[in-house]
């Protein structure tokens, strides 16, 4: 499925020094594997239809498969706030429109 996520953790920086968010399509079935690769095959047409490299996160021994987009952000900063939702909103958007389909074909 398709979420936004605001972190304390930057995925990065790998601390929490500065936080981020980021839109993710999180992929966990019996399938996650197949369906990632299956994906992954249309990489760069995805992110030529998002306009931006995404994350593609496959780690091993994990069944949960995640690509997302993500940028650093201050969450202490509440003025920053509706700049960072705007971003969501419209990365949600986008992914929904880049990805649904694909993953309606999916078998």
């Amino acid at each position: 499925g398709m979420s936004a996520i605001a972190s304390l953790w930057n995925s990065v920086t790998e601390s929490s020094e500065t936080g981020e968010v980021r839109v993710e399509m999180s992929i966990y079935t019996d399938e996650s594997d197949l369906h990632f690769d299956m994906l992954a095959e249309e990489k760069a047409v995805i992110e030529e239809e998002l306009g931006c490299s995404l994350y593609w996160h496959k780690p091993e021994g994990k069944r949960q498969r995640k690509i997302y987009d993500r940028k650093d952000a201050i969450l202490d900063d509440r003025d920053s706030w509706p700049n960072l939702h705007e971003w969501m909103i419209r990365r949600l958007e986008e992914f929904s429109t880049v990805f649904g389909p694909r993953v309606k074909r999916l078998p």
